[in-house]
């Protein structure tokens, strides 16, 4: 295994041109409730989350920093300005207006691409778990008619308020348009890296056994056939249906990196699947300049 795939980086990107058919969505889900079957071994110590597993007051004052040091930096990077952001949250009884006034200002000054925010109500699992995890979907769509409704093909990517993209990212994606089959639904990213930011350390992160899914994918929709309401997602499984299901292709390069910043609901640093820590130079060339991270 290669743990420097950023190597050469550089020359390979600079053969990709920017594709004005192709709009490219890049989708946040920040305090967003991933339901009871999600949250019921985990263990909210910090009081970030209500007994129930929802995110309340606390958690957005504990994860705002952690996006604007850390996601947003990776999206303000970007090599290609061919994308929009989308920040789909959840308005709780206890949220803060104030907070989010100022702080959309801030990303907007800071990220140079069209940045819309995506407020939904939050939404009851006891009724229906799969109808309303991927209802919420449904919010990203006034944005997507907004900013790429001349578009061909349209390209959504699904990222948590505290993760990472390549600064290529958005680049190697809409550079696949002129290899892919044409009715490709996904694009995969099989492998990426860990980061913990205390730290600053960071690996190599390969998938895990055969069978299992890819954490980090785009889909491809047409986008008139997007805005007429088509979906690939599938349920709330979302990244095993996307390696079983849709017609996919994948991206050999590493192009996430999961972010481990001590206040992380599930994903640890060490989860079994460890390779050696990356060093000296190499690691900090990752950290700074693939990453976009200070």
């Amino acid at each position: 295994m290669d743990p420097s795939p950023h190597r050469n980086y550089a020359e390979f990107v600079s053969d990709l041109h920017r594709d004005d058919d192709v709009a490219h969505a890049v989708v946040i889900l920040f305090n967003i409730y991933r339901g009871p079957v999600v949250v019921k071994g985990a263990k909210y110590l910090d009081g970030t989350h209500d007994p129930d597993g929802r995110p309340n007051r606390k958690f957005w004052k504990a994860r705002l920093p952690i996006f604007k040091e850390s996601t947003l930096r990776s999206l303000a990077n970007q090599s290609s300005d061919n994308f929009f952001v989308v920040w789909l949250y959840e308005r709780t009884t206890d949220f803060p207006e104030g907070l989010l006034e100022k702080f959309a200002d801030e990303v907007q000054a800071e990220l140079g691409v069209p940045f819309e925010l995506a407020p939904i109500d939050p939404v009851d699992f006891t009724v229906d778990y799969e109808h309303a995890f991927w209802k919420r979907r449904e919010f990203e769509e006034a944005a997507v008619r907004k900013h790429a409704g001349s578009s061909q093909v349209l390209y959504v990517t699904y990222l948590d308020g505290d993760d990472l993209l390549h600064t290529h990212y958005v680049k190697t994606m809409q550079a696949q348009e002129r290899h892919i089959a044409k009715d490709t639904q996904v694009i995969c990213v099989p492998n990426g890296f860990m980061y913990a930011s205390g730290k600053r350390r960071i690996r190599a992160w390969d998938r895990g056994p055969k069978g299992t899914q890819p954490p980090f994918f785009t889909l491809r929709y047409r986008t008139e056939r997007y805005l007429a309401g088509q979906r690939h997602d599938g349920g709330p499984g979302r990244h095993l249906w996307v390696a079983h299901r849709l017609k996919s292709w994948k991206v050999p390069k590493r192009l996430f990196a999961q972010h481990c910043h001590g206040r992380n609901d599930t994903t640890a640093y060490n989860n079994g699947l460890e390779s050696p820590d990356i060093k000296g130079k190499e690691a900090e060339n990752l950290i700074v300049n693939a990453f976009g991270q200070r």
